[in-house]
Formats: structure tokens, sequence, C-alpha cells
């Protein structure tokens, strides 16, 4: 049975491949939400991260500027350059079982996209009110997710605590 994201009462983070199971969400809806989350294997395909405290989007672009004699100046940037996206939260889980399958999966997934030729990943965020982050891409339209790169999928926790802490940082590739 077809579970959508945007039936579900998941909000956070969502880390997904373009076809999962047959189903091309970018190509048939362009939009995280329409994704079938009941086709997912979490660690392979796709990872969800609920309760993100710090949110951050970096852009990192070259800026060229030739200057001249009395403060005159020409702009001859070319426009390179990246977005970053970087998020941290907590999950705790139902279970030390479940804590731990999630950091696993999470590390799963980014293991396998180390490599180019395991296909580009697209991020989402979803917050309450189904209301998404909003991206740009490279054509300057808004999209509701960023296709690109994970950098950085760290996991932490005290040994107090009955939750990790992590943070994802990702990196836009149009």
């Amino acid at each position: 049975m077809a579970e959508f994201v945007k039936n579900s009462t998941n909000y956070g983070l969502f880390i997904v491949e373009a076809s999962i199971g047959g189903d091309d969400w970018v190509d048939d809806h362009d939009h995280i939400k329409e994704l079938d989350w009941a086709l997912i294997t979490e660690g392979s395909d796709a990872i969800f991260l609920p309760y993100a405290g710090k949110i951050r989007k970096t852009p990192n672009f070259k800026t060229t500027i030739i200057d001249f004699f009395e403060g005159a100046a020409v702009d001859v940037s070319l426009g390179e350059g990246y977005w970053a996206f970087t998020l941290e939260g907590r999950y705790g889980g139902t279970s030390e079982q479940d804590r731990t399958s999630k950091m696993g999966n999470l590390e799963l997934l980014f293991n396998k996209h180390l490599l180019f030729a395991n296909g580009a990943l697209y991020l989402g965020y979803r917050k309450i009110g189904e209301v998404w982050e909003e991206f740009t891409d490279a054509n300057q339209t808004k999209k509701y997710y960023l296709k690109g790169k994970m950098l950085l999928a760290e996991s932490w926790r005290d040994a107090v605590h009955n939750y990790y802490h992590w943070k994802v940082a990702f990196r836009g590739v149009w």
C-alpha cells in the first residue's frame, strides 16, 4: 500500500534517491512529498531524520572584483560556487536498537553515495504545516529539494543520554 510522504506526520530531513522501486518521483512529480515511502529501504535508498534543531543554508560563491584607482572597480564574477545546507538534530527513537539502526542507516547511505556512479541524492526538509524548504536550481527555478552530494553524515552520543546527536552537510550540485 502506498505511503506518500505528504500523507504522513513525518517532519524533518529527507535524503532520497531519484528513482526508488520504480517510482521516479523527480520526473513524475518533481516533489519529495509525492514519494511512496513504502518502497524505501532505509540506508540503501533514503533516510529520514526528524528533530532538526540547527538549520543553515550557506552560499559559497567566488566573487571577483577588479580594483582601479580612486575606488573604481568592475565586477567580473562568473557565478561559480554552490550552496551548502547543514542540519543538526537528535534522534531518540523507541529503543536502543532503533537508535543504533537509524545511525547505521545514515552511515550506509553516505557510504553508498561516495562514488559518483551511484547517482545523485536529493535533500528535502519538511516543516510542520506541509511547508517545505525552498531551494533554487541552476535555472533559477524554485524547487522543494536540493540535488547534490552528502558531504558529512556525523553522529555521536553522550553515554548518559538515550538519543544520538546527528549532523548532515549537503552540497548542492545541479
